[in-house]
């Protein structure tokens, strides 16, 4: 600048070097603007690549997460010869077919295990997987369901032989089993591969499908295969599938493995009280009931869903109550669970029964017999089982009958025993169990007390020295023929296999207050008041013991705490209109007396009655 200011001509060196380093200036300016601009926008870019980046990172986890979790059944499309293709049975026809078989066949499998306990679930989901052509989201997603998920993937082709058209359909890795027919039977073809899918896919389903379309023999050998391999839980539900087909003679040691295999299962120990309920043996029962109860507490209700679990307690429950002899609160128990929606009718019906014949309100119990009636010659579906309602009343029948002393038409009951038990394809052999343990003992009593003393005699000693009402039946016929020692021994063995159960020590009272001895009687009464304290049976004998003995309060005190338990019993009203009536309180025993006349009396308790006068 200062040769600039001594030089001030145009061409000096120094105008020469300003000018040139004031355009290169300018050029570094107008580069370090645009250089900036570069540099916005790669940082934009960047940060627009790291956001898709990142959001097509969240969508890959999120299909990855939603692939963990799929499962059912996925049908690729078949392969197929191009002629039948030309005619309209193209690969995706014959996926379609042999979806329509799977889904069929899964819907006729019915049985109590829940689906969410099944190892491979398919859970109703099958579906014909049509083939995407590219790269999609689609493809993406099928790729991670293969790495991830829990789905099975069939497919196979479909090829002529020689002579013949063959069909295979693989699973994974499974062998593939070649299905060879005439084309004109493709569907026999297809119905084929399907099961064989259902039996390698879903051993325990296919076999309640294979029982229930006779092939009990397939079956059982399926399940048996099931029950030597695998985890724990699959096992114990084979054991208690192969139980269920030889209930109850052999059921029983397996549903008892079958619960040491697991012993949170709820449906192993229920089986194991049914079995002990139906067999006679009320102390297992009651034990298993309250096995099956804990199993139901555990915090995945014991395998079951949450309304399941909430039916089959109240069914538990109700069982313990009517063991116990307090019939008052499994009669409430289950019309509240039928409130609540938590019971079917039929199974609230089936508890009402022995409940209201406990309670000696048979008009009730009468009419809730009725309920069970069908039209349909007494085959009915109940819950998960098909059951002949005829035969699996009759103990019920039988009880009521007994009670109200309609010996003769007990007798009546018996050809029904004989009735073919077979519904549909497979035999039901539980109601032979029930017949020896609960309903021959009735009818061997009947006989007895229609003065058939060798008939009686015979029929008792077929029935198993284990049943607890073929106990009690043996004692009470021999209290017929006055065999007291006989009496005694029966009697006691009721009590020493079922310490707990108070229905022996209150016959055993009764028998022994018939026999002349009121103070035996009480110290048997007692005993069953201890074990069933709202068992109102052993009060109110309790209570005529006290009248033979003269002691009219004490049987007043009695018939009183008999009458909060079955307030509706007649010869308990009439019992207690005659002690009042000997106390002088006429007032009081006229009551009694037109009570115990509106309610359900015994032909000898009606006639004792009437005698009765006020």
């Amino acid at each position: 600048m200062e040769a600039e200011a001594s030089d001030t001509a145009a061409d000096s060196p120094a105008r020469v070097l300003l000018t040139k380093q004031a355009a290169l200036i300018e050029k570094q300016a107008a580069l370090s603007d645009a250089q900036r601009r570069s540099e916005n926008l790669g940082a934009t870019l960047k940060a627009l690549t790291i956001g898709v980046g990142a959001m097509a990172a969240v969508a890959v986890a999120a299909l990855a997460w939603q692939a963990r979790s799929a499962s059912g059944v996925v049908i690729q499309a078949f392969s197929v010869p191009p002629d039948l293709a030309q005619r309209g049975l193209t690969g995706e026809v014959v996926a379609s077919k042999l979806l329509d078989d799977l889904a069929a066949m899964q819907a006729a499998t019915n049985d109590a295990r829940p689906a969410a306990s099944y190892t491979n679930n398919w859970n109703g989901d099958i579906k014909v997987e049509i083939p995407e052509t590219g790269v999609s989201l689609g493809e993406l997603r099928r790729l991670l369901v293969d790495w991830f998920g829990h789905q099975t993937v069939i497919n196979g082709e479909v090829y002529r032989s020689a002579d013949s058209l063959v069909l295979v359909a693989r699973t994974g890795d499974q062998p593939a089993k070649e299905h060879a027919g005439q084309e004109a039977d493709l569907d026999g073809l297809v119905q084929a591969a399907a099961e064989d899918i259902y039996i390698v896919t879903q051993p325990y389903r296919a076999a309640v499908y294979l029982r229930d379309h006779g092939r009990v023999a397939e079956a059982v050998s399926l399940m048996q295969a099931n029950a030597a391999q695998g985890p724990a839980v699959e096992r114990a539900y084979s054991y208690t599938f192969l139980g269920s087909l030889e209930m109850p003679d052999a059921g029983l040691p397996l549903f008892r493995r079958a619960s040491a295999l697991a012993p949170q299962l709820h449906l192993p120990a229920s089986f194991i009280a049914g079995t002990e309920r139906n067999t006679g043996h009320p102390e297992a029962a009651m034990a298993a009931d309250q096995l099956a109860l804990a199993t139901l507490k555990r915090p995945n209700r014991g395998g079951l869903p949450p309304v399941e679990a909430a039916s089959q307690a109240a069914n538990a429950t109700a069982w313990i109550y009517t063991q116990r002899g307090d019939f008052t609160a499994g009669l409430a128990h289950m019309r509240g669970q039928d409130d609540a929606g938590l019971v079917t009718r039929s199974d609230r019906v089936w508890h009402l029964i022995p409940d209201y014949i406990g309670l000696h309100e048979l008009s009730a119990a009468r009419a809730n017999l009725a309920l069970l009636d069908t039209p349909e010659g007494g085959v009915r579906r109940l819950g998960n089982t098909s059951v002949n309602v005829i035969q699996w009343t009759l103990v019920d029948r039988a009880q009521l009958e007994s009670a109200a002393e309609n010996w003769n038409v007990v007798l009546a009951l018996a050809p029904l025993a004989d009735m073919d038990t077979a519904f549909g394809p497979r035999r039901d052999t539980r109601f032979g169990a029930r017949r020896v343990a609960q309903f021959d003992p009735l009818v061997a009593y009947a006989k007895a007390r229609l003065g058939d003393m060798a008939g009686a005699e015979a029929l008792i000693a077929t029935t198993p020295i284990d049943s607890y009402d073929a106990l009690i039946a043996r004692a009470k016929i021999a209290a017929l023929a006055k065999d007291w020692a006989t009496v005694d021994r029966w009697f006691g063995e009721a009590v020493r296999q079922n310490p707990s159960i108070p229905f022996a020590y209150a016959q055993w009272g009764e028998v022994l207050l018939a026999k002349g001895d009121p103070d035996a009687a009480i110290a048997k009464l007692k005993a069953a008041a201890k074990r069933g304290p709202r068992f109102a049976d052993p009060l109110e004998t309790w209570g005529e013991a006290l009248m033979v003995k003269g002691d009219y309060r004490g049987a007043i005190g009695k018939f009183t705490q008999a009458n909060k338990y079955a307030p509706r019993w007649g010869r308990l009203h009439l019992k207690w209109a005659m002690v009042l009536a000997a106390q002088g309180k006429t007032a009081e025993a006229r009551q009694h007396r037109a009570t115990a006349a509106r309610l359900d009396l015994t032909p000898a308790e009606r006639a004792e009655l009437n005698a009765f006068r006020v």
